[in-house]
């Protein structure tokens, strides 16, 4: 690689470490639908709304019967959190199962996560079809920002630097064309170009979710011991809910969920999902938004 390529990886490991920290830090947690494009194959389309509503299907929830969701995006909502889980798993000491340990710490983490992310995606572009499978593309992020965690770029978040690429000009197949006839140079800068992308997107939506919270707080009428408080932090990460998972995820009666949305329905936080009166679900409009700005 060029060392003016190196420099620029360096530089660019450095701002993500800083960014990861950052972030870490606020008291507001990063909503789950970023992730969403990170292992999108079809429905790329689709807006935060749609994958929050998919994602709380994998929670166990029902939908009301006007209110419907395609099974691909089912499929990819509960790839998102089977990302986290697997990037969050602590290495195994197990020899065959630490494949995805960087190995090349004479390299900037951003350089090694490049070439191993373009060597990966030109071996599954071989594959064709099957290599476009949820599964399949899980296994390549896994790897990915996997590395970047051994690494110890990113200890506490998961960028979307997949999806980063694939927004530039010519996409993940740009970075496999480049690979494949031997430029290295290509798949490090486009990837430090995500990383600059991902980190300054999720610096601002950060900001802007803890101005939200914020004004939050002046508008719930609720007493300070209500659970209405800890639903607004989870619509935050989660902006569609229904009272049988804030329940579970509160941990607090079916009551007391119900309690908590009339509070926040009252405040112009929350507003119903749906016209439909069974397995009613509510949306926090306002982080929808933030979330697909």
């Amino acid at each position: 690689l060029d060392n003016s390529v190196l420099a620029q990886a360096w530089a660019a490991s450095a701002e993500v470490v800083r960014f990861d920290e950052r972030v870490h830090g606020r008291p507001t947690p990063m909503p789950g639908v970023l992730l969403w494009r990170e292992l999108t194959t079809t429905n790329q389309h689709a807006d935060a709304e749609a994958i929050a509503t998919a994602r709380l299907l994998t929670w166990g929830a029902h939908l009301p019967r006007d209110t419907t969701v395609e099974a691909a995006l089912v499929e990819q909502a509960r790839a998102i959190d089977r990302l986290r889980q697997a990037v969050d798993q602590p290495p195994s000491e197990e020899p065959a199962a630490r494949t995805d340990v960087g190995e090349r710490p004479d390299l900037p983490p951003l350089a090694e996560a490049a070439l191993v992310f373009a060597a990966l995606e030109a071996d599954a572009a071989r594959c064709g079809v099957p290599a476009r499978t949820v599964d399949s593309v899980l296994a390549r992020r896994v790897r990915l920002h996997r590395l970047l965690r051994t690494r110890g770029l990113t200890r506490n978040t998961i960028l979307p630097l997949a999806s980063g690429l694939e927004a530039q000009t010519g996409g993940i197949a740009a970075v496999v064309t480049a690979w494949s006839r031997g430029s290295y140079e290509e798949p490090v800068t486009a990837l430090i170009a995500s990383a600059r992308l991902a980190f300054d997107t999720g610096r601002r939506l950060a900001v802007d979710l803890e101005r939200l919270h914020d004004d939050w707080t002046t508008r719930i009428g609720a007493r300070h011991d209500s659970s209405a408080w800890r639903l607004a932090d989870l619509l935050i990460e989660q902006p569609i809910v229904n009272a049988a998972t804030i329940s579970a995820r509160l941990d607090v009666t079916p009551t007391a969920a119900r309690t908590s949305v009339a509070a926040l329905v009252e405040a112009g936080i929350l507003e119903p999902l749906s016209s439909a009166r069974r397995h009613q679900a509510w949306r926090a409009p306002a982080v929808l938004a933030a979330a697909g700005a």
